[in-house]
């Protein structure tokens, strides 16, 4: 201040107003995306730069590089641990193609089968366990194969004579 003039100054990240006595925030990210590479993101006195997933920030702050090998997702931070079970990890979604039975970026994240599909028929309950599910026959039904269960009282021989020959039909096998 001289006397009666004065003259205002602003900190980083602002702008004198026009009426040359209050601050206004400056968004970086309307310039060139603020140097930012992938994302720029303005905040109340500066700004930020991110990335894409599948890429991390380089040294410095702006700059975007590809996730390592074996990282993926945001900032890299996810592991792809699953290429003890499959060879190729995406840098985006992690792991490309997950064993049967699961899913996720690591493949370690349990499908359960009785809530996506319902396997079982309509004479058993589904359980699900860890990479894949089991159906349990109701009361007064026996599994017949994996998914489908064929009630005890099925489970006889039927023995027809025709011209005097003998004809057996096992029923068993009729779900």
């Amino acid at each position: 201040m001289n006397g009666s003039n004065y003259e205002c100054f602003c900190q980083s990240g602002y702008d004198l107003s026009a009426d040359r006595k209050t601050c206004q925030d400056i968004d970086e990210c309307t310039e060139e995306n603020g140097g930012c590479t992938h994302i720029c993101s303005n905040f109340v006195g500066g700004f930020n730069c991110s990335c894409n997933d599948g890429f991390q920030l380089m040294n410095d702050k702006k700059g975007c590089k590809p996730c390592p090998s074996g990282t993926w997702g945001k900032d890299c931070q996810g592991d792809c641990s699953c290429l003890d079970i499959n060879t190729e990890c995406n840098e985006t979604t992690g792991c490309a193609e997950c064993p049967e039975g699961y899913t996720g970026g690591d493949c370690h994240d349990d499908i359960d089968e009785c809530v996506t599909s319902d396997p079982c028929d309509k004479h058993a309950t589904c359980s699900n366990t860890i990479g894949t599910f089991k159906c349990i026959c109701d009361a007064g039904f026996t599994q017949y194969n994996a998914t489908v269960c064929q009630g005890t009282h099925m489970l006889y021989t039927v023995m027809v004579v025709i011209y005097g020959v003998k004809f057996v039909h096992d029923t068993s096998s009729i779900p």
